[in-house]
């Protein structure tokens, strides 16, 4: 899946890069951009959700997953333009530590979002406009 970027990671992000791996990030800043209200959204590497879709996805019994608030939340200057009166939204970090084909989450070695059929069911019942989903057999 490739869910909506609507910004990127902000300046007090704390990430590990090791060569040739995708980063580890130890501490989240998301700083918003925009957003055209898709409740599965990501910036290389981190993946976020919406309320709605973290309390489905934290009762679901989906494996592969663990749903966070240790992150900070703001916007950007582009933000600011577009929507000087409105907060950016409230989200949750996704974390991912599952194995793609075994787990209904997981990550391939790029950091690209797999989930089961089973976790894309779940995922369609909310908004996912701007994601593109490929069927991988």
């Amino acid at each position: 899946m490739d869910p909506e970027v609507p910004g990127g990671l902000g300046e007090n992000t704390v990430l590990d890069r090791a060569d040739g791996e995708s980063p580890t990030v130890h501490r989240l800043h998301f700083a918003f951009s925009d957003w055209l209200r898709g409740d599965l959204l990501m910036s290389h590497p981190v993946y976020l959700v919406t309320e709605p879709l973290a309390t489905e996805l934290a009762s679901s019994g989906l494996s592969g997953l663990a749903l966070s608030q240790s992150l900070e939340v703001s916007g950007d200057g582009l933000w600011e333009q577009l929507h000087p009166q409105r907060d950016p939204p409230e989200v949750w970090w996704l974390r991912i530590n599952g194995e793609p084909s075994r787990d209904d989450f997981g990550l391939t070695e790029d950091a690209s979002l797999i989930v089961s059929a089973r976790a894309l069911r779940l995922l369609r019942r909310h908004r996912l406009d701007r994601a593109r989903v490929t069927r991988v057999d």
